[in-house]
């Protein structure tokens, strides 16, 4: 069981009539939401607390051997002003020994989070996720705007993951 005061407390496990997770109530919703609806308001204070609140969640994890693998604003609830929790941990995976997770699935991914060997070799490790970190904190400090990498060619349908890699390899962010 996972036990930080940044993680959202999972609270049970329905299975019927699919499985699903019973997460506590956070009342002021995602981040992301938050960010865009308070954007006026907020103080550059709140946000470094949060940024904080989101690592301390994150090193938690590490030491848990977790990869969260969907860290992002979306994924963040707001408790209150000056609180934050990790939440969605459907993606999320225990690593074993090789400290890497290396993914086995064809469905869309959010791949503006993902780290240059994520996207090359399905590989997810700690270290990906401090890549999704960073990622989130742009996102954050965006007011929760999604991640748009500047002067990208947007390439042919169906290859965007590639598209990305080159732009990422090239030094684009």
């Amino acid at each position: 069981a996972l036990n930080h005061p940044n993680i959202v407390e999972i609270l049970g496990v329905l299975r019927e009539p699919e499985i699903s997770l019973v997460m506590e109530f956070v009342h002021h919703g995602s981040l992301q939401s938050y960010l865009k609806i308070y954007k006026e308001s907020l103080q550059e204070a709140q946000l470094l607390k949060y940024a904080l609140d989101i690592a301390k969640g994150m090193e938690y994890l590490g030491r848990k051997n977790i990869v969260h693998r969907d860290l992002a604003a979306r994924n963040i609830l707001v408790v209150d002003e000056n609180h934050v929790k990790i939440s969605d941990f459907g993606l999320a995976q225990v690593v074993g020994t090789n400290d890497y997770y290396i993914l086995k699935t064809e469905r869309e991914l959010p791949i503006k989070w993902y780290a240059p060997e994520s996207l090359r070799g399905g590989k997810f490790s700690v270290r990906s996720d401090v890549w999704s970190y960073g990622v989130t904190m742009c996102e954050m400090f965006d007011y929760g705007e999604e991640p748009n990498l500047v002067n990208i060619d947007k390439g042919i349908e169906g290859q965007h993951q590639q598209v990305l890699l080159t732009a990422l390899e090239k030094g684009a962010r």
